[in-house]
Formats: C-alpha cells, sequence, structure tokens
C-alpha cells in the first residue's frame, strides 16, 4: 500500500549515465551497440526482467551487476531523443533525465573489425 504514495518514475540529481560504443559477439559476428551505464543508486532485483529505453527504443540486453549498483544496457538501434528510464514490466521506475546522443563516446572506425554488424545491418 505505500507504494501508492510514492511517485513513480523517481529522479534524482544522484541517478548518473554515461554512454560509449560497445562491440559484442552475437550469432558468431561482432556487432556495434550503444552501451549506457547507468549509476547512482541500488538496483532493485525482482522477479521480472529489467528494462531501460529512450523515447521508443528499447534496449536489446540489460545487466545488472552483482553489487546491484551499475547497470549495463545495451542498444543494437541508436537512441534517438527522450528521457532515459529504467524499470520492469514496461512501468519507469527511475528517470535518469534527458538522453544526448552527442554524449555517446564512439569507437574508432578504423581499428573496428571488417565484419562488424552495424545497426544499419540488423534486420
Amino acid at each position: 500500500m505505500y507504494l501508492d504514495l510514492i511517485k513513480y518514475p523517481l529522479r534524482h540529481e544522484n541517478l548518473r549515465w554515461v554512454a560509449r560504443e560497445a562491440v559484442l559477439e552475437m550469432d558468431g559476428r561482432p556487432n556495434l551497440f550503444v552501451r549506457i551505464k547507468l549509476t547512482g543508486t541500488e538496483f532493485p532485483v525482482v522477479a521480472q526482467i529489467p528494462q531501460v529505453w529512450v523515447g521508443k527504443v528499447q534496449a536489446r540486453k540489460v545487466l545488472v551487476d552483482e553489487d546491484h549498483r551499475t547497470v549495463r544496457a545495451y542498444f543494437d538501434k541508436a537512441p534517438g531523443r527522450g528521457d532515459l528510464y529504467f524499470g520492469h514490466l514496461g512501468r519507469p521506475e527511475l528517470d535518469f533525465g534527458p538522453f544526448d546522443a552527442r554524449r555517446v563516446e564512439r569507437l574508432d572506425r578504423g581499428r573496428l573489425p571488417r565484419d562488424i554488424v552495424g545497426p544499419d545491418e540488423r534486420r
């Protein structure tokens, strides 16, 4: 009942995010993702799968570290404009504020594998 008194999503100055490109292997090939790291609180572990999204773009993979202090969300489609949320079952619980694609740290394209799968090549 007390959860009814809390206005979700919660927004706080301690909630932070950083974003950079990352390479993960999928289906035996390297794939380029945007990885967003969330920090600033303890992330609850519940029975539902954690979700992270920006606007209407959902992260393909979300990992909560063992200490529950960091979440890493991997986007196979570049997030555009919108607020960055963490939650479960499509319900935002934490609001990390506006996402700014200009803050994504890019990898050196010259050093990436030639057969890397980018967002435009995924189905």
